[in-house]
């Protein structure tokens, strides 16, 4: 993957083909990039050129790509902006490749470096992704959607994939279309285990499905690699079903009985349903009206014959993701219980509410004083995440 290798392979008669990653800072680009890195270096693969895509190459993330993955060439690249698109898949062609293959994922946070969730403008962002790879002639496209896109009762955050996905079957490129239920990493990043605590945001005994990024990873790497084995199909990825009581109960067992409870996460429950209508919408309302009917038979048939490169067979289910993380042995932080938080939670809202008095001027505080209602919910949800913060940060 050595710069300026485009003059020796044409010498040595090996036509180079570069797979382009967008997003591949992100939980699915990395895991994407990881295993395409893993396959290349075993297989010794001379004719591929791996190219990381980020909209910022300055950023600590995209510097750091350098370092775990040698010779994987960043390319800026934006999805918000097509032109950059093209430009990037271009860099692959200047560079001497006679192919390009291309992961695309899109996210309806994508806005706004993240703080903006838009459904709407993430169908017309992934719409006129697949323009950009259309019109720079990209040989395959693998694009990440999201499992039931297509279903009447799917949130708007996972119905903004199927425009998606109907642009891109009509476009006439080559293509894999990937179907992911819950990513467990993501959730774990999130609603983290603590000592004797399991959390989430439904009730204990809700069934829900999920799939590790490591296997999105995996069968996008099958794909980008060997176009044929999955040319024109639409996959359904889901490795597991599981409860938060089963989850509660696998860790009660790798803690070598050390009890472990399952328990709604109520504060953020209350927050995430006055200020993120669509996130409740996702995370609350979609699991309790039945939640994803993904098929799980896809991820068990293509992971039974995974690359030994990949040292693992089968679907990782989120027991195994946790034993991987040493949940077994790790220190976990304490749970501070309901009581605990809801004191934590007065004394900060006192603390924030002395401080309005003392800075803010006598005009500001009493336009608070008559907005009460909608300035103590925002109150109510910064202190929240403070508590969370300092709580992780300790940990």
């Amino acid at each position: 993957f050595a710069k300026g290798g485009r003059g020796r392979r044409e010498k040595e008669g090996v036509t180079m083909t570069a797979i382009v990653v967008i997003g591949a800072t992100g939980s699915q680009g990395t895991s994407v990039l990881q295993h395409l890195y893993a396959y290349t270096q075993a297989k010794k693969e001379e004719g591929l050129k791996l190219y990381a895509m980020s909209r910022d190459l300055g950023g600590a993330r995209a510097m750091q790509m350098a370092n775990v993955f040698p010779g994987v060439q960043m390319v800026a690249g934006d999805m918000e902006d097509k032109e950059s698109l093209k430009a990037a898949f271009r860099t692959a062609k200047d560079d001497g490749a006679k192919e390009v293959r291309v992961f695309a994922m899109t996210t309806p946070c994508l806005m706004s470096g993240g703080m903006v969730a838009d459904p709407v403008k993430e169908a017309i962002v992934g719409c006129a992704m697949i323009d950009a790879a259309k019109e720079e002639e990209v040989s395959h496209l693998v694009f990440s959607s999201v499992a039931n896109c297509d279903k009447d009762n799917s949130p708007p955050c996972i119905k903004s994939k199927s425009p998606i996905e109907d642009h891109l079957k009509k476009s006439g490129l080559s293509y894999t279309i990937l179907r992911p239920v819950t990513m467990i990493e993501v959730w774990d990043r999130v609603y983290p285990i603590t000592s004797g605590r399991v959390c989430g945001m439904v009730d204990g005994s809700v069934k829900l499905q999920w799939v590790s990024t490591m296997d999105i990873g995996a069968v996008a790497m099958l794909s980008l690699v060997d176009p044929k084995s999955h040319k024109g199909e639409t996959i359904d990825l889901c490795g597991d079903v599981a409860s938060g009581n089963d989850i509660a109960a696998s860790v009660t067992e790798m803690r070598k009985g050390q009890k472990f409870t399952y328990g709604i996460a109520w504060i953020t429950r209350f927050v995430v349903w006055c200020f993120a209508s669509l996130l409740f919408d996702e995370r609350v309302r979609f699991p309790l009206e039945g939640g994803f009917k993904a098929d799980l038979k896809p991820l068990a048939k293509i992971s039974a014959s995974y690359p030994d490169c990949f040292k693992r067979k089968g679907p990782l289910t989120y027991a195994r993701i946790l034993l991987s993380g040493g949940m077994d042995t790790k220190v976990l932080p304490m749970s501070g219980g309901v009581g605990k938080v809801l004191m934590q939670l007065v004394l900060g809202l006192l603390v924030v509410i002395a401080l309005c008095y003392t800075v803010l001027p006598t005009s500001v505080v009493e336009d608070l004083k008559r907005r009460w209602a909608f300035y103590g919910l925002c109150l109510l949800g910064g202190t929240g995440v403070l508590l969370q913060t300092m709580s992780r940060s300790r940990a």
